[in-house]
């Protein structure tokens, strides 16, 4: 298939098109079945567009690997199929040098957002020094604007970024219950709250190291853009013992 050059000229080569390709070096676990012709004739249309991103040099992998695999392919398909799957492959290209740009989708609309990036973090950032400062969890809510999605989190807090550079700069980094590090702006913070820490993870904070003071008990609830809340409680056992106070009463209990 040579109409690759047609619809790839206009690409200039990767700068790492000709570094070494991991996955080559490994040595593979078993053997790969394709037993139906699904599987065969996509397999088939995804090495023919491997190849002529290798040939333009849009890929690390080798355009001699891919077109060993078109050769193995070629021998369980009839040549029916691999004339379909050639013009398949044809069209994919065409598609990716001719279709229609979309525009970008409109941003969600979160009211709520809005008033909340809006405001100071003044507030957000004393709660976040005073964590750090007593060797306390954060307990807190925040907002990705990549998935337009709220995150609730009880992490431990490793270090405040420009603190003092101004809010679109200021940002917590903290390490979350899974154990990932992650970097989250001020202003992407809707609540937090101070949270006493586990042992264990209070043992992987310090490394080790001993403390005769007993951690802080829970903490006062911010809640931003509208400040502490008067309609729910403000400590967080206050909130373990209203759960608790609530629960169905048992079989053995009277109603």
């Amino acid at each position: 298939m040579e109409s690759w050059r047609r619809y790839l000229r206009h690409l200039a080569p990767r700068p790492d098109a000709q570094q070494p390709f991991y996955p080559e070096r490994v040595e593979p676990v078993g053997p790969a079945l394709l037993p139906t012709m699904d599987l065969l004739s996509a397999a088939y249309v995804g090495g023919r567009l491997i190849e002529a991103l290798a040939l333009r040099g849009g890929t690390r992998v080798r355009a001699g690997a891919a077109g060993a695999l078109l050769k193995r392919l070629s021998r369980a398909l009839p040549e029916e199929v691999v004339n379909h799957c050639e013009a398949e492959a044809e069209r994919a290209l065409s598609w990716l040098h001719e279709a229609e740009t979309l525009p970008e989708p409109p941003s969600p609309q979160h009211p709520e957002l809005d008033l909340m990036l809006s405001s100071d973090v003044k507030s957000r950032l004393e709660v976040a020094q005073r964590a750090l400062e007593e060797g306390q969890g954060l307990e807190l809510e925040r907002y990705d604007a990549e998935q337009h999605l709220w995150f609730r989190h009880r992490a431990t807090p490793l270090e405040l970024i420009d603190a003092g550079a101004g809010d679109l700069q200021s940002a917590l980094r903290l390490r979350d219950e899974r154990g990932d590090t992650l970097e989250v702006p001020l202003k992407a913070i809707r609540w937090l709250m101070p949270v006493a820490l586990s042992s264990k993870t209070k043992d992987a904070a310090t490394k080790g190291a001993t403390s005769s003071e007993a951690p802080p008990q829970g903490g006062e609830l911010l809640s931003f853009p509208f400040g502490r809340s008067k309609d729910r409680p403000t400590l967080l056992d206050d909130l373990e013992s209203e759960a608790e106070s609530d629960a169905p009463n048992s079989p053995d209990e009277p109603g």
